[in-house]
């Protein structure tokens, strides 16, 4: 009788540790998931939002033009700032995730993550 406690003990141990890490392992998965869905869907907007302020880079720069024909500085200052801008909204989204999950985004820069939401766009029209 002692042996079949014992083991009764033994299995619903095993039973207890296994579904403890069967369930890391599934929140681990919905998770990363989440995380790839959230990213993609910022860089889309990321995506957009650089479109918009290049196309009123385009309209500001003609407007600087025809208000001070010498000024030249606009245009390298607009590029200046888009390129803060890009690099910013890339280290936003990489520092804003949980140390565990960092490891999801593979980019570090804005045409890395312009090629990423490239690649993925083309797996998910497949």
């Amino acid at each position: 009788m002692d042996t079949e406690l014992i083991m009764a003990a033994l299995w619903f141990a095993l039973g207890a540790m296994s579904y403890k890490l069967v369930a890391y392992l599934m929140n681990y998965g919905r998770s990363a998931l989440m995380i790839q869905h959230t990213v993609f869907g910022l860089l889309l907007m990321l995506k957009y939002y650089d479109k918009v302020f290049q196309a009123e880079k385009d309209k500001i720069v003609q407007k600087v033009k025809e208000d001070a024909p010498e000024a030249t500085a606009t245009h390298k200052l607009l590029d200046l700032t888009l390129e803060a801008w890009r690099f910013q909204s890339i280290r936003s989204i990489k520092n804003y995730l949980p140390k565990k999950l960092q490891p999801l985004v593979s980019f570090k820069s804005w045409d890395e993550a312009m090629r990423y939401l490239n690649k993925t766009e083309k797996g998910l029209k497949k």
